[in-house]
């Protein structure tokens, strides 16, 4: 198993902007979580990281503001075809107490050997932070 991959991560992290960097295991669950500046607005984000025979998985996970009342079926009909036209990731409802949000999730799977060697991870993390961006700059047009 490659030893450098989550250093491999964290200095891409740095690399696209990311800042206020801070790993994490939360009942065995590692992750690594951190803050971004897009569209003048500041986004955290969560990095879940999971290994299976050799196999290592990373879902992107972060909550886009404001919050909503119960969204109507015209507002799902606009995530839908929000998410038919993305390029990679989706955005969809979760519901906190009496409000929804719109969040943001992107998979990336790869083998933990030779991780680091390539630039498929670094592609990834940024395109899925620049689809949080585009997704808040396509909700605040609504």
């Amino acid at each position: 198993m490659e030893k450098n991959y989550k250093s491999f991560i964290l200095d891409s992290i740095e690399t696209i902007g990311g800042n206020q960097i801070s790993e994490q295991n939360i009942g065995g669950q590692e992750s690594i979580s951190f803050s971004i500046d897009l569209n003048n607005k500041l986004f955290n984000i969560i990095l879940i990281i999971g290994e299976v025979e050799g196999i290592i998985v990373l879902q992107i996970f972060s909550t886009l503001p404001p919050s909503y009342k119960e969204p109507d079926v015209k507002f799902y009909q606009i995530i839908e075809k929000l998410n038919l036209n993305c390029i990679m990731g989706h955005i969809f409802f979760t519901k906190e107490n009496d409000d929804y949000f719109i969040s943001y999730k992107s998979n990336y799977i790869s083998g933990i050997e030779n991780f680091s060697a390539n630039t498929s991870f670094f592609n990834f993390i940024s395109a899925s932070v620049d689809m949080i961006g585009v997704f808040d700059n396509e909700l605040n047009v609504i």
